[in-house]
């Protein structure tokens, strides 16, 4: 039995269309697949630039100082009494995370990788003050984008993570890290060098 017959074909000349319509059409083929494999590419690298620019400023000295006049603030503030001043830079932060994730411009996953804690940790510190002051100034899209950020998260932990994320970090406790990387980045900027706080415990190997 013939499965296939190449009687009458040809490579060149007439009759030799298909040949060459079928290199062109594998020609094609490749380029597409270049070229995807270049936009995924260049996708990797703008996510990646992407999340180390909101690292960045995450990590920068003056906005440390923010988070920590606002956990400062919250000790012992009345739910009642709204949110302070100082969390109105904070919740900006993730409010334009969220706006950015809800327009597509961030991929859900990549953010839910790279800031689930943080986003987990400020709403819960964050997020009654913020729903009081919507009722304060009768203004219910006050970092609206920030409580939808937190709410696709808690979709995504399901999915990703396979259970509900969790933070159990209080207050006095985000005062004292906020306190001492702020005292490190201080004496980073004087040029102070860490030194021992208590003398090397003996090397077994050297008994």
């Amino acid at each position: 039995m013939t499965f296939v017959n190449f009687d009458g074909m040809a490579l060149i000349g007439p009759g030799s269309e298909w040949f060459w319509a079928m290199l062109q059409f594998a020609a094609l083929a490749i380029t597409f697949v270049a070229i995807y494999r270049q936009l995924r590419g260049q996708r990797s690298a703008t996510v990646f630039e992407q999340m180390a620019a909101w690292e960045r400023e995450w990590k920068d000295i003056r906005f440390m100082r923010e988070r920590l006049l606002l956990v400062l603030d919250l000790e012992g503030r009345n739910v009642t009494d709204g949110l302070p001043l100082s969390g109105f830079e904070v919740g900006d932060f993730f409010e334009r995370l969220g706006y950015l994730v809800s327009q597509g411009h961030l991929r859900r996953q990549d953010v839910w990788h790279d800031w689930r804690p943080a986003i987990g940790k400020w709403w819960g510190f964050m997020g009654p003050y913020i729903e009081r002051q919507r009722v304060i100034d009768d203004f219910p899209a006050i970092f609206e984008w920030f409580e939808h950020l937190e709410r696709e998260m808690q979709r995504l932990d399901l999915r990703l993570g396979s259970k509900p994320f969790v933070d159990t970090t209080t207050l006095a406790e985000m005062v004292d890290g906020l306190t001492a990387a702020l005292e490190r980045e201080q004496d980073a900027a004087l040029g102070i060098i860490p030194t021992r706080k208590v003398a090397p415990a003996p090397d077994p190997t050297r008994a």
